[in-house]
């Protein structure tokens, strides 16, 4: 994972930008390289929680020969606080499978989540409604 300055981290916090990240290298030149995370929580039902593909997205992407790092940005961590396992895998093109890794563990952080099944982003405000009535007087 890397943080909102790109900085690789170990923690991921709920409403916090973050980036996965998935370093591999290749072999050979692709022209259709995908990449789908998958993630539910560890304790969980088995559902997928999250799922995230750049086949489903029309993300796909054109690779040299070499070492690279795919990332997939996210303005916030959507998920709440606990344990979850990542399933992800790259392929050619939407079907052959190039490699997978079955669970990968990690651990959300946060505050002012309790008994709720996702960050919302927010801002909280009070309006004064007198201006608006005054106005609505003439």
């Amino acid at each position: 994972f890397r943080d909102a300055s790109g900085e690789e981290t170990s923690e991921l916090a709920s409403g916090e930008p973050v980036s996965f990240c998935v370093e591999f290298r290749a072999r050979e030149a692709f022209e259709d390289l995908n990449l789908a995370l998958l993630v539910r929580e560890q304790g969980g039902e088995g559902e997928w929680v999250m799922r995230m593909s750049t086949v489903d997205d029309r993300a796909s992407r054109a690779v040299a020969p070499g070492r690279h790092e795919w990332r997939v940005e996210l303005p916030y961590c959507g998920l709440r606080p606990g344990r979850y396992v990542m399933k992800l895998n790259i392929s050619q093109g939407p079907l052959y499978l190039l490699d997978a890794v079955e669970s990968f563990n990690f651990v959300v952080v946060g505050e002012g989540m309790t008994n709720c099944s996702f960050y919302q982003p927010r801002t909280w405000k009070v309006v004064s409604r007198e201006a608006v009535d005054l106005a609505d007087a003439f």
